[in-house]
């Protein structure tokens, strides 16, 4: 009697066992286990491949306005020492979504310095010690400032000086320097080329010496999470422009070539 009430007692729990088994199996919801991660790695969100136009800012009495470009195969270059039209009509004829103003050029309207275009090279390299850097932008959008001419650029400019080298800034004196509107090309450590127009509100043409900008630059960067690595000075002052989404600055004379940022 005994052995059989065992029986039955080991049956049950048999048919016990495989009925919750079957429940488990078929059950949507699985059996999560939480543990706990040490904070030892930080995980960083690139930026898509958009333009970002943000307002204005102010910053030590100056007026910084700039245009973040994620993707640098978007960006043309063009010279206008030909048909010297002005910021807004030639973002119209060339459809840019946003605008800078490039390099310098001398009173014979010929640009100073390498200057290349859609693989096209239309003014020599020369060897200066204020223009001393190249901004270039490769066939595969690889943006570039550089000390030297990179080998076979879609678009190149010379301008200068660098005012930043492995994101620390460059000291400089300057003896003939002036307060002026200054636009500065930057490249960040996602290879993102970031142009910056620092003047002043009330007088826009008006901005830092040019002793002052490699620290405005580098301070800006820091506060903003930009990571800029690499920056050159471009042509400032009356011959400047810069046209984004939420602002508009233009020249009072010549701008001799253009950035584009086309859609």
């Amino acid at each position: 009697m005994k052995k059989y009430i065992l029986l039955v007692f080991l049956i049950f729990i048999a048919l016990l066992s495989t009925v919750f088994f079957v429940y488990i199996k078929k059950s949507n919801s699985p059996i999560v286990t939480s543990i706990n991660i040490p904070d030892m790695f930080s995980f960083h969100e690139e930026p898509s491949a958009t333009e970002v136009q943000p307002s204005p800012i102010l910053k030590d009495s100056y007026k910084i306005s700039w245009i973040v470009v994620n993707d640098p195969n978007k960006i043309y270059l063009y010279s206008n020492l030909e048909d010297k039209l002005n910021s807004k009509d030639f973002a119209t004829k060339y459809s840019c979504v946003n605008l800078v103003s490039g390099g310098f050029y001398d009173k014979n309207d010929k640009h100073i310095g390498l200057f290349i275009t859609n693989f096209n090279q239309i003014n020599d390299e020369l060897e200066d010690d204020t223009f001393n850097g190249f901004l270039s932008i490769s066939d595969k959008g690889e943006a570039y400032i550089t000390e030297y001419p990179v080998f076979s650029p879609r678009i190149s400019i010379q301008a200068g000086p660098i005012i930043m080298k492995d994101g620390i800034k460059i000291n400089m004196t300057n003896t003939s320097d002036e307060n002026a509107r200054r636009i500065v090309a930057g490249i960040n450590k996602y290879n993102n080329l970031i142009f910056i127009s620092v003047y002043v509100d009330s007088n826009n043409f008006s901005g830092p010496k040019l002793s002052e900008l490699p620290s405005i630059i580098e301070n800006f960067s820091i506060e903003k999470n930009l990571n800029i690595q690499v920056a050159i000075n471009l042509d400032g002052g009356v011959h400047s422009s810069m046209i984004s989404s939420t602002n508009n600055i233009s020249e009072a004379s010549t701008v001799g070539s253009f950035f584009c940022i086309e859609p």
